[in-house]
């Protein structure tokens, strides 16, 4: 047999083969054994030896910085953010056609996103990224490239909501004007000065000839309807063609309305406030106003399909 020794032939035993053939693993860099032929009924032969120089092992490291959906190929391997560490083992590319191990780990930065949540009003628009939005949308997504560190992407996602167009349309009702939107702000304006009459209700009762027009506030969305032409007709105090009275004028709030017909009588304020209601048979009528601060009103009263309007202070 053979017998194979480190140190010195009959030195330390490592193995025995009958074989020709054996294969040592060497215990440090460098490793000499000793070899020689041996039997119980035979002399041992020469001692021989052999040093096995071991190459050290070939190994490296992949670290680098990925964005979130970035990736890196070792070795035909993708590696990214699901995957991000791992081993890899080049075949025969060292000296002696060793092999290279090469461990990965990557340091994946965190996603950049961010949200826009925002509510507009109809008609108008928000651009982001070059993109147009003027319709509600949910979850739409816009990606901003190389804006992060190690020019990494943002993703930006779009919750946009539209409010309801307003109804600026109106309806014109002799001297008086409704604005169709219901709950909402009103400030009525004069279009021929474009300035505001100072009227806030709903509904708008002219006491000049002019044109007009209401400024709707809905939330925080503004529209304007179109102007309406009201025209305004004016009686004498004593109106023989309607045959109707009203006295003293001025008054300290209370008054007299004669009528020889059924009349409906509507006061308003300066700011175009209806702040008296009411339907009046033929007769004498005693009306009061006194809960109401001095100053100028005017009473439409409507007969037969028409209007006249009486200005009346009260002191």
């Amino acid at each position: 047999k053979w017998y194979i020794y480190t140190g010195s032939c009959g030195g330390t035993i490592v193995d025995s083969t009958a074989n020709s053939t054996y294969v040592v693993t060497p215990t440090g860099p460098s490793t000499t054994y000793f070899i020689r032929g041996e039997g119980n009924c035979v002399i041992p032969g020469s001692c021989g030896n052999v040093t096995v120089n071991v190459l050290p092992a070939i190994t490296g490291s992949v670290t680098n910085t990925i964005c979130n959906n970035g990736s890196v190929v070792v070795n035909g391997t993708t590696y990214n953010a699901g995957n991000p560490s791992g081993t890899e083992v080049f075949t025969n590319v060292g000296p002696n056609n060793c092999d290279s191990t090469v461990t990965i780990n990557l340091n994946v930065l965190p996603a950049l996103t961010g949200t826009i949540t925002q509510t507009i009003c109809f008609g108008d628009s928000i651009v982001v990224n070059g993109t147009t939005y003027n319709t509600t949308v949910s979850g739409a997504t816009e990606v901003f490239t190389n804006v992060g560190p190690n020019g990494c992407d943002s993703t930006v996602t779009i919750n946009l909501t539209v409010s309801p167009a307003i109804d600026i349309t109106t309806t014109v009702n002799g001297n008086t004007i409704t604005a169709n939107q219901t709950g909402a702000s009103y400030n009525w304006i004069d279009c021929n000065g474009m300035n505001y009459t100072g009227a806030t209700a709903q509904n708008f009762t002219a006491t000049v000839t002019g044109n007009y027009a209401v400024e709707i506030t809905v939330g925080n969305c503004v529209d304007t309807s179109a102007c309406e032409n009201v025209t305004v007709v004016g009686v004498d105090e004593n109106s023989a063609k309607n045959n109707i009275k009203l006295f003293p004028n001025p008054n300290n709030g209370v008054f007299n309305i004669i009528t020889s017909e059924q009349i409906n009588v509507t006061i308003y304020n300066v700011l175009g406030a209806n702040v008296f209601t009411k339907a009046l048979k033929s007769g004498n009528h005693t009306l009061s106003l006194e809960t109401q601060p001095k100053g100028m009103y005017f009473v439409n009263i409507q007969q037969d399909g028409s209007v006249v309007t009486h200005k009346m202070i009260v002191k």
